[in-house]
């Protein structure tokens, strides 16, 4: 299981870079923090979304 959470770390790092998140800032957190990163991401995007459709 190690393999696939460090496959799963990697994965939740490109979203974090994508999104502007300096390397240096959530290379040093544990992978407990950088999910929790992460998910904050995908709720703001969710939010965002809902923001947006209830808009129109």
């Amino acid at each position: 299981t190690s393999k696939d959470a460090l496959t799963q770390r990697y994965a939740v790092e490109v979203v974090l870079l994508k999104e502007g998140l300096p390397f240096e800032v959530f290379s040093r957190l544990s992978d407990e923090r950088v999910m929790t990163y992460y998910h904050i991401i995908l709720y703001t995007k969710e939010a965002e979304a809902d923001a947006t459709r209830d808009a129109h």
